[in-house]
């Protein structure tokens, strides 16, 4: 709730605040008020109204940013009656529904209406995602998690950033698998062996995350917060895989290559396809000796895609 807050409502407030002395230069050379004068334009939406969050309006099940974005009307609100007199306008806008990291989930929701069997499940709580998993398998349980959330923070070296990373890349996907041990359970009680058919857990890692490989060629990308974070993420799938093992769960940590994405940029090696391939080709045939990564080429890795 804080940090959806902090970006998307008291953010926008603070940079308007810093940039004001600026904005009443520009106010002072013109009349009326209007773009062609001087105006602060707030990046909002129409999940941050309040009156629309009725029926259709209120199936997008996010707390954190909706609350956030209707603080951010408010602000725009307050802000416009305060600077009016000074001839600055202030709005919000609503840019549509549109094909970017944060409509990604959306685009998904649109697959799941033409594939029954796509079932989308928000984390704004890790606890209530678990049970709605539960409310769709029963006493199947579940077979496989994939835990493929990362963020990769640039910038200099901060305390900050190395919290973010680690919390996201490491954190995270052990307090998923965490919550939904109880279904791993009940699918793993229904086989024998380990494996890809029975139950598995597939943390998706990097190379970079790499110990051993952190010398010449490895060590040219810079990012202390992501390297330590999937460092640590290797040993989590490790420590799992030895925790878990008698109970026949299967988890292993799988480096996905350098992939065309928004982190891996249109230079990788990659396209989203070929990287999609190979892991569902590794995970579909994953059985014992893949267990904690002990046949890979580097500690905690199962595979190399080639």
């Amino acid at each position: 709730m804080m940090t959806n807050y902090e970006t998307n409502a008291v953010s926008p407030l603070m940079i308007t605040k810093a940039f004001l002395p600026l904005l009443r230069k520009a106010a002072k050379q013109g009349t009326s008020t209007g773009i062609h004068r001087t105006a602060v334009v707030n990046v909002s939406s129409l999940l941050g109204s309040v009156e629309l969050n009725w029926g259709p309006g209120a199936e997008f099940k996010t707390y954190p940013y909706k609350a956030s974005k209707a603080a951010l009307n408010m602000l725009t609100r307050c802000v416009a009656v305060d600077l009016t007199p000074e001839g600055i306008l202030c709005m919000a806008v609503h840019p549509g529904w549109v094909q970017t990291d944060m409509g990604g989930p959306n685009e998904l929701l649109g697959l799941a209406k033409k594939h029954p069997s796509i079932h989308v499940v928000t984390l704004d709580s890790i606890e209530q995602a678990s049970k709605y998993v539960e409310s769709l398998l029963g006493d199947e349980g579940l077979n496989c998690l994939i835990n493929n959330a990362g963020i990769n923070i640039f910038g200099t070296v901060e305390a900050e950033q190395m919290m973010t990373n680690y919390e996201t890349n490491a954190v995270s996907p052990l307090m998923i698998t965490k919550a939904f041990l109880p279904l791993l359970r009940k699918a793993a009680k229904q086989g024998t062996s380990t494996g890809i058919h029975r139950t598995a857990v597939v943390n998706v890692s990097s190379l970079l995350g790499s110990v051993e490989l952190n010398w010449g060629p490895g060590a040219e990308f810079k990012t202390y917060p992501y390297k330590a974070s999937k460092a640590a993420l290797n040993m989590l799938t490790r420590c799992v895989a030895v925790d878990l093992t008698p109970e026949g769960i299967l988890c292993m940590a799988v480096h996905p290559g350098w992939v065309q994405t928004d982190m891996g940029g249109p230079n990788a090696l990659l396209s989203k396809e070929e990287s999609i391939n190979g892991v569902l080709s590794v995970i579909g045939s994953l059985s014992e000796k893949n267990n904690g990564g002990e046949d890979s080429f580097i500690p905690c890795y199962a595979i190399k895609i080639h």
